[in-house]
This record gives C-alpha cells, structure tokens and sequence, in this order.
C-alpha cells in the first residue's frame, strides 16, 4: 500500500494578515518545514502539496 502525505497550503492568512505557509521558521517557510517531516518518513511514499491554482509559482521549488 502506498501512503501520501497531504499537505494543504491554500489558506489566505486573513488572520494572521500574511500568508502563514510562507512565514519563515528558523530562514525558511513553513510549508517547507511540512515537507522536510515527511521527506524523512519511511512510512510516506508521496508528498502532495494542496496550493490554488495562482498561487503555484509561488510554491515552485528547485
């Protein structure tokens, strides 16, 4: 059986005032934190990261 690990990342941050996915965290945004955890997983096959459609380049790593 094949385990994916879902990550939503399409909140607007209306309370925070900024989007809290690409708030940073020890120089890096959070959202990436989320991937490292289960980059590290044995158990997680796949990561997908859930984002709106204009977000996407955005969230485009590499």
């Amino acid at each position: 059986m094949r385990v994916s690990a879902i990550i939503p990342a399409a909140g607007l941050g209306v309370r925070l005032g900024e989007e809290k996915q690409f708030k940073l965290l020890a120089g890096y945004p959070l959202f990436i934190h989320s991937i490292r955890t289960f980059i590290n997983s044995p158990k997680i096959d796949e990561i997908v990261v859930v984002v709106p459609k204009i977000k996407r380049k955005k969230f485009m790593i590499g």
